[in-house]
């Protein structure tokens, strides 16, 4: 059997910090005794190159990985429900960690603050829902550009303003079982009144009466507070009731009427009427022929009056009394007071009536 010589190698070794001061030969080994970590040298590079890297165990407090003073570029560290990795070459810089966990796409899913993975707020999108993800006859519908809707027949429900609504109802959603008397339509047809058309019609959209059957109504069958003042019943039929104890109406032709007055015409003196046989007014014309004639006077050339000629001279406006006759008068009131006044010829007062023309002198007052 060959003898087994045991030696015991040991490699240069110091602090970590120590290391980061001196330039390992190549191939020379250091260890630091503090981080427990192995370095290669390349000649160049102070305290040498990590061989392999480590995974640190999580941090004590949430966030705070770069606590880990032993990391090394390369290390990565579990923390808050993720890895990083040291990029940078000082760990105690955030900046040199790097998150190398789940990437996401921060729209449908997102981080939490505790790095706990969550759907985004707004994620669930209509692209995210495929046709199989509703119930086919639950009343819902998905489209993946729309997203989720009411699935209404667009008859009797229809979407408007967003909003389900009842269709109006129409001829063709109501069967004609519906329909009960009185009334038509239904199944597609528009529902109406069913009624006589001989004796109902429509006033635009106004059920009217247009007739009455013969021998409908009776007298029997009317309130006693439908007829009004001079109107009576009498033998089953209504009539007139006719005051003619003067003569003044009577019935002819069945129509009411006056009984002739006075013939044709009246002949009073003051009446220029003309009426009817029936008694009713078909003219008449004015009593007053002239309201004042007399002679005009050359002092008042615009004033008409008859020609000078004329039988009488006077007028009520003159000022001037040529050939005219003044009467002095004395009068007195109720009291016994006279007085003298002075009256001269002004004219007449024309009236023509049906049995001639009358003369009513007026006297001026000076």
């Amino acid at each position: 059997m060959p003898d087994v010589k045991i030696i015991k190698l040991k490699v240069r070794r110091g602090t970590d910090s120590q290391r980061k001061t001196i330039i390992l030969e190549q191939g020379e080994l250091g260890y630091t005794i503090d981080t427990k970590r192995l370095f290669i040298g390349d000649g160049l590079t102070y305290g040498g190159n990590i061989i392999g890297s480590t995974v640190h165990l999580p941090t004590a407090i949430d966030g705070n990985r770069t606590a880990t003073t032993a990391a090394i570029k390369g290390d990565i560290i579990y923390d808050t429900n993720t890895f990083y990795q040291l990029t940078g070459s000082n760990y105690s810089q955030l900046s040199s960690w790097k998150n190398v966990g789940q990437g996401v796409d921060n729209t449908s899913i997102s981080y939490t603050v505790a790095n706990k993975l969550q759907i985004a707020t707004g994620g669930i999108t209509p692209s995210k829902f495929g046709a199989t993800s509703v119930y086919s006859a639950g009343g819902i519908i998905a489209n993946t550009t729309s997203g989720l809707s009411a699935n209404v027949d667009g008859r009797y429900v229809v979407l408007s303003g967003n909003k389900i609504t009842i269709s109006p109802l129409s001829a063709d959603k109501i069967s004609q079982a519906a329909i009960s008397k009185g009334l038509q339509g239904g199944d597609g047809q528009v529902i109406s009144i069913n009624a006589d058309s001989n004796y109902f019609g429509f006033n635009t959209n106004t059920l009217t009466l247009t007739a009455l059957p013969s021998n409908t109504v009776t007298v029997n069958t009317l309130s006693s507070g439908l007829l009004g003042a001079g109107l009576i019943t009498t033998g089953g039929v209504i009539s007139t009731t006719l005051n003619s104890t003067n003569g003044s109406f009577d019935v002819y032709g069945g129509q009411l009427r006056l009984t002739t007055q006075a013939g044709a015409n009246f002949t009073s003196n003051f009446e220029n009427i003309t009426v009817d046989a029936s008694g009713i007014v078909t003219s008449k014309a004015s009593m007053i022929y002239e309201t004042l004639s007399g002679a005009k006077l050359s002092a008042y050339p615009n004033t008409v009056y008859p020609a000078s000629s004329s039988l009488f001279n006077g007028s009520v406006d003159q000022v001037t009394y040529t050939n005219q006759t003044i009467v002095n008068s004395i009068s007195a009131n109720a009291a016994g007071t006279t007085a003298l006044i002075n009256l001269t010829s002004a004219g007449f007062m024309s009236i023509y009536t049906n049995a001639g023309y009358l003369a009513i002198p007026v006297f001026k007052y000076i």
